[in-house]
């Protein structure tokens, strides 16, 4: 009990004026104001969530060919799901640019993605380039024994003369089917790396009756480059004229 200014009595227990609630005191401003702020919060965490939910993947701007040396300039990027497993088997935005440099040893099309597995390292030496030798599989050492890293040797048959084009080439790429396996004989090809020369001849040799790739890995430069020698050729052949 408490007493006013005048020693009277005056009850303690009966209420004041009602406090109103805090929104209720905001105008009409002010909740569209907090309503858009937390609307844009929401937008921008969802857009932060989906660009994490992606990962940029390389897809081809242009058909690239087996023995073009990449670089990001050839490829454009597509996002796809960061869940998904293939990504980590392609080129991203993030790793295009360690990858310049290297050798396509695969035919892509336009608008397909690009593989890491795709790309060699390029030829060790910078005099050295990088020639891509078409041949049927089956004058490839089967197309299944060759791989990248090996050592071959291309000679070329013409005129019923076999002749050493070259010797101890190294591999940088062979072909690869989508499933792991061989793929298909005509469309089978072997990347090496040589001098400009050499590549001068390769290309001559390629022009000849048939072109073989022998695997060399571990074995020693063949004594004898030509056979039959032109010399023995050129003397049965005027012996059976005679």
């Amino acid at each position: 009990m408490l007493t006013d200014n005048r020693g009277d009595a005056v009850r303690s227990d009966v209420p004041g004026p009602a406090r109103r609630p805090f929104w209720s005191r905001m105008s009409v401003g002010q909740i569209v104001m907090v309503v858009a702020a937390l609307a844009a919060f929401v937008l921008n965490v969802n857009a932060i969530r989906s660009q994490e939910a992606v990962t940029m993947v390389a897809v081809a701007g242009d058909d690239l060919t087996p023995g073009v040396v990449f670089d990001a300039s050839m490829v454009e990027f597509v996002s796809i799901d960061a869940e998904n497993p293939v990504v980590a088997r392609l080129v991203t935005d993030n790793t295009v640019d360690a990858l310049a440099g290297k050798i396509v040893t695969s035919r892509i099309l336009q608008g397909e993605f690009v593989a890491v597995a795709d790309l060699a390292d390029e030829a060790a030496d910078e005099e050295l380039r990088a020639f891509t030798v078409p041949v049927d599989a089956s004058h490839a050492g089967g197309g299944g024994l060759i791989g990248r890293g090996d050592l071959v040797d291309i000679i070329s048959v013409s005129d019923g003369v076999a002749t050493y084009v070259v010797t101890g080439a190294q591999v940088l790429a062979v072909p690869e089917s989508e499933t792991g396996g061989l793929v298909a004989v005509n469309d089978y090809f072997v990347v090496v790396a040589v001098d400009a020369d050499t590549a001068l001849s390769i290309a001559e040799a390629l022009q000849a009756d048939s072109i073989e790739v022998v695997l060399a890995t571990g074995a020693s430069t063949p004594e004898r480059l030509t056979l039959p020698r032109p010399e023995t050729a050129e003397t049965t052949v005027a012996e059976e004229d005679g």
